[in-house]
C-alpha cells in the first residue's frame, strides 16, 4: 500500500532538509524525480510542482522562472534530457501546446537530468535580464511567455552526426576560437 504524506508533513520535511542548505541540489533532484512521471494533461506541468516551488520560494527567498531559479539561472540552464530509462533510448517529446519557455525543463516530456559538474563551474556568461508572464495571481503555476537575455562568448562549432537514431553518435568539433 503507498503511504500518504499530508502537505504538511512533506513541507516541515522541506523546512529541515537539505533545501536549507542547498536548495538548488534539492530542486534538482526533485525535477528529475517529477519528470519521470506522467501527467494526464500537459498544460498541469508547472501548476502541479508551483505548491512545493512557493515553498521553496518562502524558504530560501529566490525568484521563480518556469521551473527554474534565478539566482542560479545559468546552473539550471544546465538542465538535458536523460534518453536512456532501464537501458531503452526514449526520444525526447516536444509539446503541442504552449507549457514553457524552450529553456525550462517543463517545455519537454520526459526524464530531466542537472550535471553535478554544472553548480561548480565558474560561468562565462552574465544573464542581463529575464522574466516569466503568468496569466494569474500564482507566479509558481503557468506562464504565457517567457525570455532570457544573456551576454557572453560564442564559439562556432560543427555538429556531426553518425547514426540519427543513436543520440550518443552526434559529436562537436570548435572551429574557431572565441567569435565576439
Amino acid at each position: 500500500m503507498a503511504k500518504v504524506y499530508q502537505v504538511n508533513t512533506i513541507f516541515h520535511y522541506l523546512r529541515c532538509s537539505s533545501l536549507v542548505k542547498n536548495p538548488y541540489d534539492f530542486w534538482h533532484g526533485l525535477v528529475h524525480l517529477y519528470s519521470l512521471r506522467q501527467l494526464s494533461f500537459e498544460n498541469d506541468k508547472l501548476p502541479a510542482v508551483s505548491g512545493i516551488a512557493s515553498e521553496v520560494h518562502e524558504i530560501t527567498d529566490l525568484e521563480y522562472l518556469a521551473g527554474l531559479w534565478k539566482e542560479n539561472l545559468v546552473a539550471d540552464l544546465c538542465w538535458h534530457r536523460d534518453y536512456e530509462i532501464g537501458g531503452l533510448q526514449v526520444p525526447g517529446i516536444q509539446r503541442e501546446i504552449y507549457v514553457a519557455p524552450s529553456w525550462s525543463w517543463a517545455s519537454i516530456d520526459g526524464s530531466i537530468g542537472h550535471p553535478d559538474f554544472c553548480s561548480s563551474l565558474d560561468p562565462l556568461v552574465t544573464i542581463l535580464k529575464s522574466r516569466c508572464t503568468v496569466p494569474g495571481e500564482n507566479s509558481f503555476g503557468k506562464v504565457t511567455d517567457g525570455f532570457i537575455t544573456i551576454q557572453g562568448p560564442l564559439v562556432e562549432m560543427t555538429l556531426r552526426c553518425k547514426d540519427p537514431k543513436d543520440y550518443r553518435a552526434y559529436t562537436l568539433s570548435a572551429k574557431k576560437a572565441w567569435v565576439h
